[in-house]
């Protein structure tokens, strides 16, 4: 049940993140590092999710062809890396305005929540990527992110909590057409995953 609230809560956190125009709110909170650490796993997870899915290309691979890891083979309509993306989009929209502090702190804390795939050597680059995230209309990705964090509820609450946060997400999700590459702003903001995943080489 009480992780039922936190998801619930973590979705409205997403939605309320955007403005209505799309564009991310600024960052208000003075801590950067949590914030960091949680994009950071988010990217771990999501580029750990492509490489299993990418077995035979990595296979093939050769020393002097590096693999590429391409985020627009990510499965939009697993609920788990839709939730994941929404806390990328998320932590990018906390750089936007941020101080120099908020900036360093989110650094560490996003090398320290990535397993150290982002590092003193490429954090600068994934840091202006996120950043990029900030000029894409990126709505359409919340608003499944946030669906996908009430199914996520739904499907781990108890048997009263499950029914609601069900009718929710069933309400929620009728008003909103599935995810795909070919939703506004799906393609660029994985072409920017993509290129922030090229730098964990």
């Amino acid at each position: 049940m009480k992780i039922a609230k936190r998801i619930v809560a973590a979705a409205a956190a997403l939605a309320l993140t955007f403005s209505p125009s799309c564009s991310i709110l600024s960052n208000m909170s003075a801590d950067g590092t949590a914030s960091g650490i949680a994009t950071g796993i988010a990217l771990y997870k999501i580029y750990k999710a492509l490489k299993g899915n990418n077995t035979a290309t990595t296979a093939q691979s050769t020393a002097t062809t590096p693999q590429t890891t391409n985020a627009n083979t990510l499965d939009l309509s697993n609920v788990e890396n839709l939730i994941n993306l929404g806390q990328i989009l998320t932590g990018a929209g906390t750089l936007q305005n941020a101080t120099t502090t908020y900036t360093n702190q989110f650094s560490n804390g996003l090398i320290d929540g990535s397993s150290n795939l982002v590092n003193n050597d490429n954090v600068s680059s994934i840091i202006g990527s996120l950043l990029g995230l900030n000029n894409i209309d990126t709505s359409a990705l919340v608003t499944a992110a946030a669906n996908a964090a009430i199914t996520a509820a739904a499907n781990s609450a108890n048997t009263n909590t499950t029914t609601a946060a069900t009718t929710t997400a069933q309400t929620t999700q009728t008003t909103t057409q599935p995810v795909t590459t070919s939703t506004t702003g799906v393609a660029e903001t994985l072409n920017t995953l993509t290129s922030i995943f090229n730098l964990f080489k």
